[in-house]
C-alpha cells in the first residue's frame, strides 16, 4: 500500500506515491520529537501556506511559505528521502537550528509534520532578497559596491562564522 501525495511542480502537479512505512515513521516521529535541550515546535500542516518554488537541491525543496501572516521559507524532504536516516538527519538539522540565536544565522521556527500526508518540512526564516551567492554573483549583484554594501556582508558572515565556531561541540559549515 501507498499514500498518494499531490506535489507542485512549477505550473503543472504530479502524485508521488508514498510507503506505508514512510508515513509510519513520520508518525513515530512526532511521538518522540525532541530537538536536543528544547523541545521542536511542531506546527500545524494549516498554519503554512505553500507557495512558489525558491529553490531545490537532491534532498530537499525550499518554498515560499507564511506562518501567522509573516513570510517564510519552508524547507520540505523530499518524498524520495522519507526514511529513517533522512529523517533522522532533517530533525538533527532542525534541532541544531533551533539551539542557534543570532543575528546573522538563519532562525528556525519548527517543523512542519504532516503524517497522513507523508510530509516533514522545517519553516525558517525567509532572507527576501534570496540566497547570498545569488546576491553576490547573479545579476542582482549589479551595483553592489565593497564600499556601501559587500564589506558589510563579508563582516556579516565573518560574524556568523565565528558565532558557530565558537559553539561547543564547534560546529563547521
Amino acid at each position: 500500500h501507498a499514500l498518494v501525495v499531490q506535489q507542485a511542480s512549477d505550473a503543472k502537479r504530479r502524485s508521488v506515491a508514498v510507503p506505508e512505512a514512510a508515513v509510519a515513521l513520520l508518525r513515530s516521529e512526532l511521538d518522540a520529537l525532541s530537538c536536543g535541550e528544547r523541545r521542536c515546535l511542531v506546527l500545524s500542516e494549516e498554519l503554512v501556506d505553500m507557495d512558489e518554488v525558491l529553490g531545490s537541491g537532491s534532498f530537499a525543496q525550499v518554498r515560499l511559505g507564511e506562518l501567522r501572516h509573516t513570510p517564510v521559507a519552508v524547507k520540505r524532504l523530499h518524498a524520495h528521502h522519507l526514511d529513517r536516516e533522512s529523517v533522522r538527519r532533517f530533525r538533527a538539522e532542525c534541532a541544531l537550528l533551533l539551539s542557534l540565536r543570532h543575528p546573522n544565522v538563519i532562525q528556525c521556527s519548527g517543523l512542519l509534520i504532516a503524517p497522513g500526508q507523508g510530509q516533514i518540512a522545517m519553516v525558517l526564516e525567509l532572507c527576501p532578497r534570496g540566497p547570498l551567492d545569488g546576491l553576490l554573483s547573479g545579476p542582482r549583484s549589479r551595483g553592489l559596491t565593497w564600499r556601501e554594501h559587500m564589506l558589510g556582508i563579508a563582516l556579516g558572515v565573518a560574524r556568523a562564522l565565528a558565532y558557530l565556531h565558537g559553539q561547543s561541540p564547534l560546529i563547521m559549515h
